[in-house]
């Protein structure tokens, strides 16, 4: 008997996914830990998201994949399951290490996998534009809970933290983390699911987006990400000049102001926030020494210069460190770049070399003439706050691995797949 799958199964499993996927992390923590797997069982359980994965991939195929269906293919479909395969091909035959390119592979390039999920979206823009609002709904209701975790169950909070790493680290304060257990991944996600609301509330004047803000805004603040908060502010500069709407950005601005006050003065004082944010982040710009992440860009801008080819797939950002520090057949190996953890894009670099880089770039460049060209035919819409999306965490790579982070990279390639999905219904339009 045939199993028929429908458009409403692949929302269900991709919430599933979203939803499992925040709480695995300390599932795993609580059941394994922070080592990698040691039998078969502990590996079944740490490779439980991806099951997941295959299983939405499947659906996915299944319902897309029908003689009697039609795709509607774009060039960015084209250019981007060219720059998977050819990435991952290349990353394997100068890298000569299978082990580690399939961790490299499962860390950066199996997420774009959603990308296609989303491109070949089966269903109307306003069920994606649900969808997606169920997920930032989820993202919130894990901000809204990290914040209990942190004031009413610190030591829960500092037990869960040291299954991670045996070190906390502090930025003047216990840097928030909710149920990721890390604040620079916590802190990516409140600042987009800030930027949704945000975009909410610049459509319609509603009392709870403007809550919804306080408890994000609070969220990021507290991580002590500044990745996180320059992308903030950036996004939400971007909307508001996408949009016009330049009153309804000021009440966001007075919130985002009353709500700092208090909270800077929790972690240290307004001034001394102000001061760390503007000081560390010029010394991350200009690349400063004595700086730890300046110091950790220029080594690895060394070893792109050194091998401008690259070293090759997963011999680079955090696939290399945890291979150098935890098998001792690489543990000695040069070909490891362990400095590029601060910087997708001079990761991407040190492991697939200029080629890949350049590579990336010229997709980036294409999808955003393209993104240009919709929006000035276009009156704002949700399509506005994808491109904020796809602009920001773009901006955010010159300082961050985002694109590796877990979770939040299937979450940015379905978003960039539902903007050409939207280009896609477009030109489907016009064309009638």
């Amino acid at each position: 008997m045939e199993i028929k799958f429908s458009s409403k199964t692949l929302n269900k499993l991709l919430l599933v996914f979203f939803v499992f996927g925040s709480l695995f992390i300390s599932i795993r923590l609580l059941l394994i830990g922070s080592a990698a797997a040691s039998n078969a069982g502990q590996l079944v359980i740490s490779l439980l998201p991806e099951i997941i994965v295959l299983a939405v991939c499947g659906v996915f195929f299944s319902i897309n994949f029908k003689k009697e269906q039609k795709l509607s293919i774009h060039l960015m479909d084209w250019l981007i399951v060219s720059y998977i395969i050819l990435s991952v091909a290349y990353g394997l035959i100068i890298g000569k290490d299978l082990k580690i390119g399939l961790y490299g592979f499962r860390i950066t390039y199996l997420p774009m996998l959603f990308y296609f999920v989303g491109s070949f979206y089966t269903s109307s823009k306003q069920d994606s534009e649900r969808l997606i609002q169920k997920f930032f709904q989820w993202f919130l209701a894990i901000g809204f809970l990290g914040l209990i975790i942190y004031f009413l169950f610190f030591d829960f909070n500092l037990s869960m933290l040291l299954k991670v790493s045996s070190t906390i680290h502090e930025y003047f304060i216990v840097r928030l983390t909710s149920i990721f257990w890390s604040p620079v991944v916590f802190g990516t996600f409140s600042s987009i699911t800030f930027l949704y609301f945000f975009y909410k509330s610049l459509q319609s004047t509603s009392f709870w987006n403007y809550l919804f803000q306080i408890i994000l805004f609070t969220c990021t603040l507290m991580s002590m990400s500044r990745g996180a908060m320059i992308g903030l502010v950036l996004g939400v500069i971007v909307l508001t000049v996408l949009s016009k709407f330049w009153k309804k950005m000021l009440i966001t601005a007075r919130l985002m102001m009353v709500t700092f006050l208090p909270l800077s003065f929790y972690i240290d004082s307004p001034q001394t926030v102000i001061q760390w944010m503007v000081s560390s982040t010029a010394n991350t710009i200009q690349i400063k020494k004595g700086d730890t992440r300046s110091d950790l860009s220029r080594s690895a801008i060394k070893e792109i210069e050194k091998y401008p080819f690259g070293h090759g797939l997963g011999k680079a950002g955090h696939v290399a460190v945890r291979f150098s520090k935890t098998d001792e057949q690489h543990a000695n190996q040069d070909q490891l770049s362990e400095n590029s953890t601060d910087g997708w894009f001079v990761k991407l670099a040190c492991e697939t070399g200029i080629i890949g880089l350049i590579s990336y770039f010229m997709i980036t460049i294409i999808l955003f003439v393209f993104c240009i060209k919709k929006i000035r035919k276009t009156e704002f819409d949700f399509f506005s706050f994808l491109l904020t999306v796809f602009l920001v965490v773009n901006i955010q790579n010159l300082v961050s691995n985002v694109l590796d982070f877990y979770l939040f990279s299937y979450l940015y390639w379905f978003l960039i797949g539902i903007m050409v999905f939207y280009l896609k219904f477009d030109k489907k339009y016009e064309n009638t």
